[in-house]
């Protein structure tokens, strides 16, 4: 009876040391998965800066659809690098029928506010009033995902024309382009070709955003975030933005984005990271037919330094001009949330 019942201690002794060792391994795993969440919404936070950046330099450059007229239309920079103006601006035909500047945006276009919000601001991406400290600036947000399939889009095959690698073809080692390089992903024809599949990969969505605030003409201030709330500041703000759609005729029910649960939008808020940066864009760009292709892999060289095209240097002969939308003169991180953005 004695060493059943010392066999009996044992064995409980060792399932309670099992189940120890259990749940610490559970709330071990759980804290990993956490800790795996939020480094995963600080990296998208951090990658949608990058986005920002280059959606700011783009629209500097490249301008917006119209409505009416064009299709698209060029612009000449946040500030006109023709006559140091306020931009975006295009070109039109002045009073004379001789080309003129043509502002894109109009600040007495408004995106009218909820009371207790921030006061009406303008669309964008018009600045704020010029000599105003309290006028507002326009926002742009962009929450982010993947499309089923992007415009002009293409096959991902690595080698279309694989060079004959059978000893006993007669085609051995010959590199015939028997096929299109590349070849569109969709196969509907041209028209599918240049039209997107917007349709978001459900695996992307709700996942990253930035948003823009135009504080100066060549200033902005970028928020970032990882997580769920698609760019709005709060829930009042998204609200209004439903209630908005509901007067222009949308259906209540498609308007109301986070079917009209605050609740539903704190939790999301609290579980995603936000950052906030300053940056100034900057009409300069490179000679894309100088660069010393070097300085991007380190190797010592002089980071000041540029070699014309053709030059002996192999390794100095690439083009690199990827900047033409202009540059980001400087970045600053924000140490706390500001009051515009």
């Amino acid at each position: 009876m004695t060493r059943g019942g010392t066999i009996l201690i044992i064995v409980a002794g060792i399932c309670a040391l099992l189940a120890s060792m259990t749940l610490a391994f559970l709330l071990r795993s759980r804290s990993s998965i956490q800790e795996t969440v939020a480094l995963e919404a600080e990296v998208q936070a951090r990658l949608m800066l990058v986005a920002a950046c280059m959606y700011v330099c783009e629209a500097s450059r490249l301008g917006y659809e119209t409505t009416t007229g064009p299709n698209h239309v060029e612009a000449f920079g946040w500030i006109d690098v023709r006559d140091g103006s306020t931009g975006p601006n295009t070109r039109g035909p002045g009073p004379t029928g001789a080309t003129t500047i043509v502002p894109l945006w109009n600040s007495t276009l408004v995106e009218r506010s909820r009371p207790g919000l921030p006061p009406d601001r303008p669309k964008w991406p018009a600045p704020p009033a010029a000599g105003s400290t309290t006028a507002w600036g326009s926002v742009a947000r962009c929450p982010m995902f993947t499309m089923v399939r992007p415009r002009f889009a293409v096959e991902l095959t690595a080698a279309y024309n694989p060079v004959n690698s059978d000893p006993a073809s007669p085609l051995f080692g010959l590199p015939l382009l028997a096929n299109p390089d590349p070849k569109p992903a969709s196969k509907a024809g041209v028209a599918s070709y240049k039209a997107a599949d917007t349709t978001p990969r459900q695996d992307s969505v709700g996942r990253s955003w930035f948003r823009v605030y135009r504080d100066s003409p060549a200033t902005f201030v970028i928020t970032v975030g990882g997580g769920g709330t698609m760019g709005w500041r709060d829930y009042d703000e998204a609200r209004a933005a439903d209630e908005a759609l509901v007067a222009q005729g949308a259906d209540p029910k498609y308007a109301a984005e986070f079917g009209n649960d605050s609740q539903l939008f704190e939790v999301l808020r609290a579980q995603e990271v936000r950052m906030w940066y300053r940056i100034e864009w900057s009409p300069a760009v490179a000679n894309q037919m100088d660069h010393n292709i070097r300085n991007a892999w380190n190797m010592g060289e002089n980071h000041y330094f540029s070699f014309p095209m053709n030059v002996s240097d192999s390794f100095r002969t690439q083009a690199h001009g990827r900047n033409l939308g202009g540059t980001i003169r400087w970045v600053q991180r924000l140490r706390y949330e500001p009051s515009k953005w």
